[in-house]
C-alpha cells in the first residue's frame, strides 16, 4: 500500500545535498510531496516527487539596515492580518494534501512550522543532520509530539539525548551512497601524494586545518599536491589569501565545485581524501558525517580525517583511512606523512578496505529501507492512536 509523505525542507535542493533526493528515491511504495520555502528546479526530481514551492513573496529581501526591518515588520504584519504567513500556507497545504506522515528535515525547519506541527493530527518525524544540534535551539515541545527523530549514527543519537530528546523516539538512518563496482583501483608509489577535499567552505569542514598541515609536510614531503574543491565563499577566498600569503601555490590549488554527476571521475584523480572536521566556534558540527567520505572510498580513495562525531563509523581508522583530534595539525601532518611513504602493497589494501566497507556498510538502498519501517511504524502508531 503506497503512502504519501509531505517532506519539509528550507530549500530544495542545493546540490550538496543530493544524499537526500537518493535517499528518498529508494524507498519503495512511497510519494513524495515536497513543501519548500524556495525551489531550485531541474536536478534532483522524478515521478515519485511533486511540488509545493512557497510563493517568491516570501523571498522578499528588506536588507539588515534600520529601514530594512522596519519595512520587514510592516510586511510580516501584512501577511498576518491577510492570513497569508507562510505558516497559514503550510497549514492549507497540509489539510489540502490530505498526507499520511510529515517528515521535516532538519531540526530548525521543525521550529519554524512549530505551531503548525502542534495542533496537526498528521503524524510527524524530524530529522537533524548538523547545525541543528545546537543547545540553543529549544526542541522540548518537537520532541514531546514527533512520533520519531530520526539521526545518521551513534554520536548523533546521543547529541538528540543531550538536548532531552527520549531515547525510545530515536532511529538511525545512516546517509548512505549508491556504490560503484566498476571504478579501478589506482596504485601510488612511495614518495609521492596528491591530497585533496571537497566541500562547503565552512569553518565545519577544517579547510584551515588541511592547508597548514599540507604546509608543515611540504619540508618532508616536497612532492605533495593539495586540491581544494567547493563552491564560493567568504572562508573560500581568505582560505585563497592564506595560500598566497605564504606563497604555497605551487603545492597547493583552489578549483570550483564540481557537480554531483561528475564527483566520482574528479575523485579518481587523486590518491587520498583529506577531510579534518571540527565543530564551528558557533556550535556547528557534521551532527553524523560528511556523506562525501563515503563518495572518496567507493572510488577506493583512503580517507584522512579526524574523530569528530560520527566519522570513525564512516571511516575505520587504520583500515580505510587515518583519524587524528580534532584541530591536531601534528597529528594530520603524521598521518599525511604517513601516506606519502606508503608502499604500495600497503596503500592498496587501504583502497581495498574502503571500497569493502562503503559497500557493505552504507548501500543507499539499506538506507531507504530503515527509512521505510519508519514510516510505516509512524503509520500503525498513528491508527493504534485513533
Amino acid at each position: 500500500m503506497e503512502i504519501k509523505v509531505m517532506h519539509v525542507v528550507r530549500t530544495y535542493l542545493p546540490e550538496t545535498e543530493n544524499w537526500l533526493y537518493h535517499l528518498l528515491d529508494h524507498t519503495n511504495d512511497v510519494r513524495h510531496v515536497i513543501y519548500c520555502e524556495k525551489y531550485l528546479p531541474g536536478l534532483f526530481e522524478n515521478q515519485k516527487f511533486s511540488f509545493l514551492p512557497l510563493p517568491s513573496i516570501y523571498e522578499s529581501d528588506f536588507g539588515n539596515s534600520f529601514f530594512g526591518k522596519i519595512r520587514r515588520f510592516f510586511f510580516k504584519k501584512l501577511l498576518q492580518t491577510s492570513g497569508k504567513t507562510k505558516q497559514q500556507f503550510f497549514t492549507r497545504h497540509l489539510e489540502s494534501e490530505k498526507a499520511d506522515i510529515i517528515h521535516i528535515h532538519f531540526g530548525t525547519m521543525a521550529l519554524v512550522y512549530e505551531a503548525c506541527l502542534l495542533k496537526t493530527k498528521i503524524p510527524f518525524v524530524v530529522s537533524f543532520y548538523g547545525y541543528d544540534y545546537n543547545p540553543k535551539y529549544n526542541y522540548k515541545k518537537i520532541f514531546h509530539k514527533a512520533t520519531a527523530l530520526i539521526c545518521e549514527g551513534k554520536a548523533a543519537k546521543e547529541q538528540l539525548i543531550d538536548l532531552g530528546c527520549p531515547e525510545k523516539k530515536i532511529f538511525i538512518v545512516p546517509l548512505g551512497i549508491i556504490p560503484s563496482e566498476n571504478i579501478p583501483l589506482k596504485n601510488k608509489l612511495p614518495g609521492h601524494l596528491n591530497l585533496v577535499q571537497i566541500a562547503s567552505f565552512t569553518e565545519k569542514k577544517g579547510y584551515i586545518y588541511t592547508i597548514q598541515a599540507v604546509e608543515k609536510s611540504l619540508s618532508v614531503c616536497p612532492n605533495i599536491t593539495l586540491t581544494l574543491i567547493g563552491p564560493d565563499s567568504i572562508l573560500k577566498r581568505q582560505m585563497a589569501d592564506y595560500i598566497r600569503k605564504n606563497k604555497l601555490e605551487t603545492s597547493i590549488q583552489i578549483k570550483e565545485a564540481v557537480s554531483p554527476a561528475c564527483l566520482n571521475e574528479e575523485l579518481q584523480q587523486y590518491d587520498v581524501f583529506i577531510h579534518p572536521s571540527v565543530t564551528a566556534k558557533n556550535g556547528d558540527n557534521e551532527g553524523g558525517a560528511p556523506v562525501v567520505l563515503l563518495n572518496a572510498q567507493n572510488c577506493g580513495l583512503p580517507v584522512i580525517s579526524t574523530f569528530h562525531k560520527d566519522i570513525p563509523d564512516y571511516v575505520i581508522h587504520e583500515q580505510t583511512g587515518l583519524l587524528s583530534t580534532e584541530k591536531n595539525v601534528v597529528e594530520l601532518v603524521n598521518n599525511i606523512v604517513t601516506f606519502y611513504n606508503m608502499s604500495s602493497h600497503f596503500y592498496i589494501k587501504y583502497c581495498t578496505h574502503a571500497k569493502t566497507h562503503v559497500s557493505n556498510n552504507f548501500d543507499i538502498h539499506n538506507s531507504s529501507i530503515a527509512l521505510n519501517r519508519i514510516y510505516k511504524k509512524t503509520g500503525i502508531q498513528e491508527n493504534n492512536d485513533r
